[in-house]
């Protein structure tokens, strides 16, 4: 130990050069001891031996700061900084840092090793108190971006939900990123699944069940409730009112949506109705309405199910899709969504010359022609025109 208060006393030329001696030796050594020095002064170092702590004596000489270990290189005393190993538990993080954070900045990140991963929303205690750890796109945590042993770091942000530690990465980890609105931006999961699988995709399978999702193309009748998505997806609605006893329904903001041949569904609209025309502001019915109301009517092009509470998925079993010809006069009168019979083209065949035989009769010059015709061979082929091909299940996203 050799600390001492820095005021020589008066004496003697002995006694003065003992007493600057150890106040020297005191200087030499940042008043190393196991205890702060009695006296003290801003700005003063002190080597607490006790603790193997460097501290240094703030300017208005109130505390001791601690700089960082005794036996440790700047390095490693920077790298040592902000860091501690998490004590608390899986979503409320605990953190004792050495030396102790006294104020929170926004200059200087965190660095923790977890000990539990997260699973939801989390906390995290800096010594401070306990405030919010939210993720990059500066929303609450999911789960999976701390993972157990994982080395995290985190900034503080004053201006974030009031005060947040935002969590910048955690080794081992998903990170949270906020939705890409630009070409070079990385796209969330949640974006990635919302533009690749649009309700209403089909896609075929080679699973003997729909995945996760999806539901079979099978023509089913579903609720038009629970598959409230798919529904919206595959149909077109508008308001009208249908009269009683009419085939008209008037007052449609939007007919345009509305296509002729569709088959079409609503209060006092029986099964089987379809669209016969469309009109600058009303649809007409292949059947008069049987009730009378301002309402919701819906198209469904794969079928309008019971009507009222279900509507049809397509129905692609055993058949292949085709682009729908929306007026390029490839496949005319077409509607969307209908179903269309094979057939085998218009067409024609050549046949070979005539066969003759001649006989010589009597020995004579006269040539007697005989025509062989008429002759019918065996039938072949199968039920349909169709090329090689391969089963699949054919499902819809909804």
């Amino acid at each position: 130990m050799s600390q001492h208060d820095m005021d020589v006393a008066n004496g003697p030329g002995l006694t003065f050069r003992t007493d600057m001696n150890a106040a020297l030796q005191a200087l030499a050594s940042q008043s190393s001891g196991a205890a702060a020095p009695s006296t003290t002064f801003p700005c003063q170092v002190w080597a607490d031996t006790g603790t193997n702590r460097l501290k240094k004596r703030n300017s208005a000489n109130t505390a001791w700061l601690d700089m960082g270990a005794l036996d440790s290189t700047l390095r490693d005393a920077v790298s040592a900084i902000c860091f501690a190993v998490d004590t608390g538990a899986a979503n409320a993080y605990v953190c004792n840092f050495t030396p102790a954070i006294t104020a929170r900045s926004e200059s200087v990140p965190i660095r923790f090793k977890a000990t539990s991963a997260n699973t939801g929303s989390c906390t995290i205690n800096d010594g401070l108190g306990v405030v919010a750890l939210v993720g990059g796109a500066h929303s609450a945590l999911q789960g999976g971006e701390i993972v157990a042993n994982g080395e995290a770091w985190a900034q503080w942000s004053s201006s974030v939900g009031g005060g947040s530690y935002i969590l910048l990465f955690c080794t081992g980890a998903a990170e949270q990123v906020a939705n890409a609105t630009q070409s070079q931006h990385a796209l969330t999961l949640g974006q990635a699944t919302t533009l690749l699988s649009q309700p209403g995709r089909v896609d075929w399978f080679a699973t003997m069940s729909p995945p996760s999702g999806y539901l079979a193309a099978s023509g089913t009748a579903v609720s038009r409730t629970t598959y409230a998505t798919l529904f919206a997806a595959i149909t077109a609605q508008v308001t009208g009112t249908v009269t009683s006893g009419s085939n008209s329904i008037s007052s449609v903001a939007s007919p345009q949506a509305m296509w002729v041949g569709m088959p079409i569904s609503g209060p006092g609209i029986s099964a089987g109705v379809t669209i016969t025309a469309v009109g600058a502001s009303t649809i007409t019915l292949s059947a008069s309405a049987t009730a009378t109301s301002t309402t919701i009517v819906a198209i469904c092009p794969f079928g309008v199910g019971d009507g009222s509470t279900t509507f049809n998925v397509p129905d692609a079993r055993g058949r292949a899709p085709r682009g729908w010809d929306g007026g390029a006069s490839l496949d005319p009168g077409r509607v969307f969504g209908s179903l269309q019979a094979d057939q085998f083209p218009v067409h024609t065949h050549t046949y070979g010359s005539a066969t003759f035989i001649t006989t010589v009769a009597g020995g004579g010059s006269t040539t007697v022609a005989n025509w062989v015709s008429g002759n019918t061979g065996s039938a072949g082929g199968g039920s349909e025109t169709r090329m090689k091909n391969i089963a699949f299940l054919p499902c819809i996203k909804y």
